[in-house]
């Protein structure tokens, strides 16, 4: 569920960007899923753990709810300058960046199957980006500002999730996704210019309400499998959506002229593969050994 969530999301993120600055989208995406949540998780007396956090613990929080805000952000920063489907591949980095925390905060162990899905991941990205080498050479262009800024999103990613895992020790995964949408409100608000919402359709709207239940319901499943998996192989959720949105990404190109979609040779699907593939590996490659009670 949250692998075909995820895959939907940059194609509507995609097209309502086109009216929209990504940290005005982000502030009312925030928003709108605390007032959702916000009230759920009160009822259900999930916040009372949150206050009595104290020391690394709160620190903790803290660092998760505004690497999500970041990651959020940047994210949709990046989603301005390439079409989604590049930027869930080089989001293909979040597993990897994740299963290095892993080895290192859960000292989790390390195996040959996960060192070789390093390489058929890396290999694949050189594939799936042939066609695109000589405007990557030409310089910091728009399209490398992009890549370079998912990158980055992804690294924030991959810093939230594992600082969740760690807090659901303590607190739910309703409460960390209640103080991270209330830390994002606060954080990005000097930079939110609402007058931009007089433009938006009657479309637009709809694609906005489906993009916070997106969001909202994506994050809960996700906040649910941590309790379930360890942290690495959790990249596998992230490993599917590449995937599902080429095919997304596709199909809304015959409706829409407002989603770009990467031009695939024969290279490039290879490599697109050859990502997930790598990624899976990554993530997949050893044995369990330590699960997180959800009890």
């Amino acid at each position: 569920m949250t692998a075909l969530m995820w895959g939907a999301l940059p194609v509507i993120l995609k097209v309502l960007l086109k009216d929209i600055d990504p940290y005005t989208l982000t502030w009312c995406r925030f928003l709108a899923a605390l007032v959702i949540i916000g009230p759920l998780t009160a009822r259900r007396g999930e916040l009372g753990p949150v206050l009595a956090l104290r020391g690394p613990a709160l620190l903790l929080l803290a660092a998760c709810a505004l690497c999500m805000t970041g990651n959020f952000s940047l994210y949709l920063d990046g989603l301005r300058y390439i079409p989604p489907s590049t930027a869930q591949i080089v989001m293909q980095l979040s597993p990897v960046f994740v299963l290095l925390g892993g080895l290192i905060v859960f000292r989790e162990s390390f195996s040959r199957l996960q060192f070789l899905g390093f390489i058929v991941l890396f290999l694949g990205m050189a594939l799936f980006f042939n066609q695109r080498y000589g405007e990557l050479l030409s310089g910091l262009n728009a399209y490398a500002k992009g890549l370079l800024i998912i990158a980055l999103s992804a690294f924030l990613w991959s810093t939230f999730s594992l600082t969740q895992k760690q807090l659901l020790n303590y607190i739910s995964g309703g409460a960390v996704l209640t103080v991270a949408y209330a830390t994002g409100i606060v954080v990005l608000f000097p930079f939110v210019h609402l007058e931009q919402l007089v433009s938006f359709t009657q479309f637009h709207v709809l694609l906005f309400v489906v993009s916070v239940f997106l969001t909202l319901s994506s994050y809960l499943f996700f906040a649910e499998a941590l309790r379930h998996l360890e942290a690495s192989r959790t990249g596998v959720i992230v490993a599917l959506t590449p995937l599902l949105t080429v095919a997304i990404a596709a199909l809304a190109a015959l409706f829409t002229d407002a989603v770009e979609t990467e031009p695939l040779n024969a290279l490039a699907l290879l490599g697109a593969g050859l990502v997930v593939t790598g990624s899976i590996c990554s993530s997949l490659g050893r044995k369990q050994n330590r699960v997180t009670n959800s009890s």
